[in-house]
């Protein structure tokens, strides 16, 4: 077996990595870029009514649009901190027995998050039909956030072909080129998929193009990365600039299509967001990120799954995106803030905490 140069094998070594050097328990890292991720992903939700609404001549509208460009790494980010934790795991021995096993753990979840939006959708507004539920299924989108949820059964169900191909370029320099392969076939069909106007027919044919995703989470939490602090700073800079702008220019000529051509976390501008924000976590001490955001990183799912009901509630409320108007950065913070309770709240319930972890 090949040895690292502290006589250590590398495959233990790669697990220490995930570990942040700890013997027991994920890199806290990773949880703090869950938390951030899952904060994103409201920021994102919350800024969607302003920025709807393009006046690129309202400083509003630009605070908004630019918040929602900062936003784009999210759903993302989550994928490459599960392929930078899960390809780690020895996938080749047992592959479709691994498979098996994440499947029981995202399944249970999905199942009651998919019920509970198909019956929070039919009180709220009615309209909800057995054919509408099946073909919602098959989009993996019984509510607009779910779609996430249902990638990811595609995603584990290509994890031990990734793993193979994790094995398969070992130690050498061949894994840039897997990553600038799956980068360059996301941004094609990615920018494809938006002059042609098409969508995805079901949620199994978004998993491919988050392989990118997945491969870069394991690849650059154990790959020295060359790159300077300021250089990961300017790179998100220029991500969210370039969304931003990009958006405002192309509206007059894509309308709404633009904001999918330039806001689409398979964008190069948002891999670009994604990969820079997790090196510029990866530069922070394990020891640096406090206690309090390693265990709310454990519910992050659940943060994620329920954010839209509070947006529901709060609008019910009368403080819903038509009122908070240029104060939709204190809605995102409040909806966290509950989304985070209500997660942490389930968590402690061991017969729910599979609903949100």
């Amino acid at each position: 077996m090949a040895q690292a140069q502290n006589g250590l094998p590398r495959a233990a070594v790669a697990e220490g990595a995930a570990n942040g050097g700890t013997k027991s328990g994920v890199d806290p890292r990773l949880s703090l870029l869950k938390v951030l991720a899952s904060f994103a992903v409201i920021m994102v939700h919350t800024a969607a009514l302003r920025v709807s609404h393009v006046d690129a001549h309202s400083l509003g509208w630009w605070v908004a649009n630019v918040g929602d460009a900062a936003g784009r790494f999210g759903s993302s980010m989550f994928v490459m901190v599960g392929g930078a934790v899960l390809l780690a795991r020895p996938a080749e021995r047992d592959p479709w027995g691994f498979v098996g096993q994440r499947l029981s753990r995202l399944l249970p979840a999905l199942l009651f998050w998919s019920v509970f939006y198909f019956t929070w959708r039919e009180w709220m507004w009615g309209g909800i039909t057995w054919p509408g539920i099946v073909q919602d299924v098959v989009l993996g989108s019984p509510w607009y956030h779910l779609w996430f949820m249902y990638m990811m059964l595609g995603l584990y169900l290509m994890m031990p072909a990734m793993r193979y191909a994790v094995l398969g370029v070992g130690e050498g320099p061949g894994w840039s080129h897997l990553l600038m392969v799956a980068a360059g076939m996301t941004w094609f069909a990615s920018i494809a998929q938006t002059l042609q106007k098409t969508s995805h027919a079901s949620f199994i044919g978004l998993a491919p193009l988050f392989v990118v995703y997945f491969l870069g989470g394991y690849y650059l939490l154990r790959r020295p990365v060359r790159v300077a602090t300021w250089q990961l700073v300017a790179g998100v800079v220029l991500a969210i600039a370039g969304m931003a702008v990009g958006v405002a220019v192309a509206y007059p000529v894509l309308k709404d299509w633009a904001f999918v051509l330039f806001y689409s976390n398979r964008s190069p501008f948002a891999m670009l967001l994604t990969f820079s924000v997790f090196l510029l976590a990866l530069r922070l001490p394990p020891q640096a990120v406090p206690a309090w955001v390693n265990h709310l990183g454990k519910a992050t799912l659940g943060i994620y799954a329920i954010h839209p009901f509070w947006i529901d509630m709060l609008a019910r409320w009368g403080y819903g995106l038509p009122q908070a108007g240029g104060y939709w950065p204190v809605l995102t913070l409040v909806v966290f803030a509950l989304s985070a309770l209500t997660s942490l709240t389930l968590f402690s319930i061991p017969g729910l905490r599979r609903l949100v972890s």
